[in-house]
């Protein structure tokens, strides 16, 4: 069963990377992470960005 982790953002820069790194330490692997940035003023949506290039699973929107 997939499971679906939601996760949302705004000027998290600080425990965005702790945070993504805690999902990519599960040991049960059938899961897709969804990462929402609410206009962060920080680096968080570069962050973010950097993690779903490597992981095809990881996938990043922004609010408008």
């Amino acid at each position: 069963m997939l499971v679906s982790i939601i996760m949302p953002l705004y000027n998290s820069a600080d425990t965005i990377e702790d945070a993504v790194q805690s999902v990519l330490s599960q040991q049960y692997e059938l899961w897709e992470l969804i990462i929402i940035d609410d206009n962060s003023m920080d680096n968080s949506m570069e962050i973010a960005k950097r993690y779903s290039a490597i992981a095809s699973r990881i996938v990043v929107y922004k609010t408008k």
